[in-house]
């Protein structure tokens, strides 16, 4: 079960790197296109939106590793002493 999830975990960590290489690559040709100024300004958005993803991202790891220990807890019984 533990290899599965680590499993899960990488494929998920992988494909937001993948995605968030393309998106990088986007923004970089829209900022190319713009008037420094505009730039600026729409940079700084990018800057609030992914510190949010980031933040999201965590909040969301942090939740799964919590549903793993609760049904751990729920549905596998404690070690005989």
């Amino acid at each position: 079960m533990l290899t599965a999830v680590l499993l899960m975990v990488v494929v998920l960590a992988v494909g937001a790197q993948l995605s968030d290489g393309i998106r990088l690559k986007q923004e970089a040709a829209i900022l190319g296109k713009l008037p420094v100024d505009e730039a600026h300004a729409y940079y700084e958005v990018l800057r609030r939106r992914a510190r949010r993803v980031r933040i999201l991202r965590a909040v969301a790891l942090a939740s799964l590793a919590l549903v793993l220990v609760a049904a751990r807890r729920r549905f596998l019984p404690p070690p005989k002493r």
